[in-house]
């Protein structure tokens, strides 16, 4: 289990080889209120990777980009979350496709028009907030 337990500012933990297309999914838990806590994937560093993330102050579940450190966000849905409580999230990489997952449920689904980040490491990222994270599978 790994667990983030700063309240302020960013915590981003990555690890992994530079895989292509790829499967990873892992339990999440948001430990305080208005958290925001997810997965990271084809991760080259700190400044460039996607992320699929639940968003507890929104109700939403968001899937954004980072490259050359800006942040963007490229697709969000309704997805109502609670504290202490544990969820399975899932992303699915296939060529410029994303297929995002709760609870095995798909969400999001998203083609990026330019090929970028097209490989990468895996990871977890919150900002303001307290998470904890198990199970992390990767599968090719």
């Amino acid at each position: 289990m790994f667990n983030q337990s700063l309240i302020t500012g960013e915590a981003l933990a990555f690890a992994g080889s530079a895989w292509t297309n790829y499967t990873y999914s892992t339990k999440v838990k948001l430990n305080n209120a208005y958290a925001n806590a997810g997965l990271l994937f084809r991760v080259t560093d700190a400044n460039n990777y996607y992320m699929l993330r639940i968003n507890n102050s929104t109700n939403s579940l968001d899937l954004y980009k980072k490259v050359s450190g800006t942040m963007t966000l490229l697709t969000s849905t309704s997805f109502s979350s609670s504290i202490n409580t544990w969820y399975e999230l899932k992303v699915k990489v296939t060529g410029n496709t994303i297929d995002g997952t709760v609870n095995n449920t798909q969400l999001i689904t998203w083609t990026n028009g330019t090929t970028e980040l097209s490989t990468g490491k895996i990871g977890y990222r919150m900002a303001s907030s307290t998470a904890s994270f198990d199970d992390a599978v990767v599968t090719q």
